[in-house]
């Protein structure tokens, strides 16, 4: 299952990465100033960050990502206090998995403090290998 298991997500800001430590100040400045918005693919255990110029570029990457990996056993929205944005996201993405119920999960206060407030994604299993 490890293999067919996906999490990925897009996030709104790079000040939560550079509050933790994980990016520098100066990068952190440059890539605001730039409209950089970093999106985060896990699979199989191996992280790998994307990047892309805008919000509206994220968000057309991972649904990319999720007609990709269709058809799927679960999949889940996760958001870092973006409620009313992860049900919007629901519905673009409710056709692509009609026979179940998609939950809306919010990430835990772990996750949070290193992606931030705005961060927004899916979980999911696919089909196939």
């Amino acid at each position: 299952m490890m293999k067919r298991t996906y999490v990925f997500a897009s996030l709104k800001t790079l000040k939560y990465l550079r509050r933790s430590g994980r990016m520098s100040i100066a990068l952190a400045s440059f890539g605001e100033l730039l409209q950089i918005k970093p999106i985060l693919h896990m699979n199989q255990g191996n992280p790998v960050a994307h990047r892309v110029r805008t919000q509206g570029r994220a968000t057309e990457r991972m649904m990319a990502w999720l007609e990709e990996y269709t058809p799927f056993e679960k999949l889940a929205i996760l958001h870092a206090g973006v409620q009313k944005e992860a049900e919007e996201m629901l519905e673009r993405v409710k056709h692509l998995f009609p026979q179940a119920e998609i939950p809306i999960v919010q990430i835990t206060p772990v996750l949070g403090a290193h992606l931030g407030v705005g961060a927004l994604g899916f979980a999911c299993v696919s089909r196939k290998e």
